[in-house]
């Protein structure tokens, strides 16, 4: 996933890993990373209508500042999803 950022050569989604949201409590969820880790992540810090068995991307990025930059981590994830299936 997101191949279309390194092709760019950019470090604006370069680094992430798959998880997998495995058990939801009241304040916090438990997630399972692609290495089988397993985390604990805040509740209102994922997307309302995830559900327990579905897996998503937890990317690591510095902070957005520019317009650019976020044209371009927003025209990376669109390809992506738009190029998945």
């Amino acid at each position: 996933m997101f191949a279309a950022a390194e092709k760019r050569d950019s470090d604006v989604i370069k680094y992430h890993l798959r998880a997998t949201l495995t058990k939801l409590e009241a304040k916090e969820a438990s997630l399972t990373l692609e290495g089988g880790q397993k985390i604990k992540w805040p509740k209102d810090k994922l997307p309302a209508n995830l559900t327990v068995g579905e897996s998503f991307y937890l990317v690591v990025s510095k902070e957005i500042n520019t317009a650019k930059q976020k044209k371009e981590m927003a025209r990376t994830i669109l390809e992506e999803i738009l190029n998945e299936g």
